[in-house]
């Protein structure tokens, strides 16, 4: 167990009980942040929305070396969220997920995206049919769990779409998996995108995407589980890379 660590990685952090909305929980947040919270109706959803902006600035201000209501978050121009920070700043960028009562945090010093799954929904047939590309398809129908694999590339695609601060519905069509030995065919104006699929129980998924170097395996985030106020344990799940590249119009990421 750790206190709160400041290295790149993913933070888990489960709703439970003892996690209650005080003013000093949402006085970290800003009034944009807090005027958002206020138009979001479900309360479990407004509930992962406040903790996650608390826990999301609680971290980054422990690696900036700021106060939680301190650190300079912004809309960037593709309407991702990003830190304002001086040029000569150390660089970190962050994504956020939340499915349930779940909240994953990633942080890096490179462009990231994070999707956290917990269900797999009924239609993930019709689903993966209207999204997904004849050989994702494949791939998942040759799998030894189709409703597994329909998950976790799903969440890889989504992971993809928040790395590019693309839109998910066209986004989902505009990356298209890879078999791990495409790498070294990959021409680097492709960009490609490597994915990381961790299976954190039987019924939570989550996967990270970032830009590829080439490499044939890539280093994978530690992952963090929140283990009382203010500690942390770093946890090991199972864990496969995968690739990814940009099927625009263009013709790149």
């Amino acid at each position: 167990m750790t206190a709160l660590p400041t290295t790149d990685g993913i933070y888990l952090i489960s709703l439970s009980d003892d996690h209650y909305i005080t003013r000093s929980t949402t006085g970290h947040l800003s009034e944009v942040e807090k005027q958002r919270a206020e138009t979001i109706a479900h309360p479990l959803a407004r509930r992962c929305f406040e903790m996650g902006r608390f826990y999301l600035r609680t971290l980054l201000g422990a690696r900036l070396g700021l106060e939680p209501a301190a650190v300079p978050i912004r809309i960037g121009p593709t309407g991702k969220p990003e830190l304002a920070l001086a040029s000569d700043c150390r660089p970190c960028h962050f994504s956020l997920s939340h499915s349930g009562n779940c909240i994953a945090i990633a942080l890096s010093e490179q462009a990231v995206g994070v999707d956290l799954e917990t269900r797999c929904p009924p239609s993930w047939k019709s689903i993966a049919r209207r999204f997904f590309s004849d050989s994702e398809q494949a791939w998942i129908a040759q799998a030894e769990c189709p409703e597994i694999a329909f998950v976790r590339l799903w969440t890889m695609k989504e992971a993809a779409v928040k790395l590019s601060a693309g839109t998910l519905l066209r986004g989902l069509r505009d990356f298209e998996l890879l078999s791990p030995e495409a790498s070294a065919l990959m021409s680097p104006s492709d960009r490609p995108i490597r994915t990381s699929s961790y299976v954190l129980s039987e019924k939570q998924w989550l996967s990270t995407a970032a830009f590829s170097d080439g490499q044939k395996k890539e280093r994978i985030f530690p992952l963090f589980e929140r283990a009382g106020k203010d500690a942390w344990s770093l946890i090991e799940r199972v864990e496969n890379q995968y690739l990814m590249r940009g099927i625009c119009a263009s013709g790149q990421v």
